[in-house]
């Protein structure tokens, strides 16, 4: 005799028992929607002088120089799960202070001004001894020269805004020098001999 299964229905060969149904949980059956809480854990005694081991309730601290997100780590990543101690290959945070370095003679806006305005004052008198193109010139490049090195003695003596006011500006006195004899060479005529 042949069996025949119906795909329609459950069906179990008839020498195997159906599977029993699962056992009902001991206690109080709850209402379908309704979840009762577990039993509080016992409570346990410790003798006198022994201290408990506490686990770690507190989320870890954020890291510094990521944006945070709530309940999330840095820039959106999943918080991790353990803390783990630093080898000490890299310095942390929890150690001494960084050391915080400060310029000695800081450079301010009213002294690259002032320097500015000395360092142009000073090119415009040397450029008004010359008569012509080629005075002009020379006398521009020797100024420039002793303005750099003015410059470079004023940086090593602290006032270094000063310093780089006439640099800026002696710079500028000699590239416009340096134009006019450009624009003499284009025309065939060589200012510097």
């Amino acid at each position: 005799m042949t069996e025949t299964r119906d795909s329609g229905t459950d069906w179990s060969p008839p020498d195997r028992p159906a599977s029993p149904a699962p056992a009902p949980a001991p206690g109080p059956a709850a209402p379908p929607g309704l979840r009762i809480p577990p039993p509080p854990p016992p409570r346990i005694t410790l003798p006198p002088g022994v201290r408990p081991v506490v686990a770690r309730t507190q989320p870890p601290a954020p890291m510094v120089g990521y944006p945070a997100v709530a309940g999330r780590g840095p820039a959106g990543w999943p918080a991790p799960a353990t803390t783990r101690a630093p080898s000490g290959l890299f310095p942390s945070s929890s150690g001494p202070p960084r050391p915080t370095y400060r310029e000695p003679h800081p450079a301010g806006l009213s002294e690259v001004t002032l320097g500015g305005a000395a360092g142009t004052l000073w090119m415009v008198l040397i450029g008004l001894l010359s008569s012509g193109a080629r005075g002009y010139v020379w006398w521009t490049i020797t100024a420039g020269l002793i303005a750099w090195g003015s410059a470079l003695a004023l940086a090593r003596w602290g006032l270094r805004g000063v310093a780089a006011g006439i640099a800026l500006t002696s710079g500028l006195g000699v590239s416009i020098a340096m134009v006019v004899v450009i624009e003499h060479w284009a025309d065939g005529h060589w200012l510097l001999w």
